[in-house]
């Protein structure tokens, strides 16, 4: 039940979602802004309340790791869940408050670094509308609920 919280300078952080997100082609490195108004932005549907909103960047939920962008207006609240695989996320704008079971509650900030271990059962909370690079490393992706 460990979640870390760790600061990632702006040009570790760039480095990586640049990593992360690149595919490499004959015309260079694919990009997904998440401010343009092209992006097609997906509800995150039933059972999380309206207002959350997903971009998929890159894997298959179903058959490999995958990463996405994650966005939520200011007050949303990430009810307790848990996944079936290690959750990271770097949180890009706002702040965001969240927790393990039993744990105590940690703020990040744009910059920060966020991890739920597999199983763990965890909540969030955006303090300020927020946008945030999520990874799953196993798949299926999964989530379960908990009261």
């Amino acid at each position: 039940m460990v979640q870390r919280n760790l600061w990632v300078s702006g040009g570790l952080m760039i480095g990586m979602l640049v990593a992360a997100v690149a595919a490499l082609g004959a015309d260079g490195p694919a990009t997904r802004d998440p401010d343009d108004p092209a992006a097609q932005w997906t509800e995150c549907g039933e059972p999380w309340a309206k207002g959350c909103e997903f971009l998929g960047l890159w894997g298959d939920p179903e058959k490999t790791p995958i990463g996405s962008y994650v966005r939520a207006p200011k007050g949303y609240a990430f009810l307790k869940h848990s996944h079936g695989s290690t959750e990271h996320i770097v949180v890009l704008r706002g702040r965001v408050t969240s927790a393990v079971e039993g744990g105590k509650e940690v703020v990040s900030l744009p910059g920060m670094y966020v991890e739920f271990e597999s199983g763990v059962p965890h909540w969030a909370r955006c303090e300020e509308a927020c946008l945030m690079y999520n990874t799953y490393d196993k798949p299926p992706y999964s989530v379960k609920f908990h009261r």
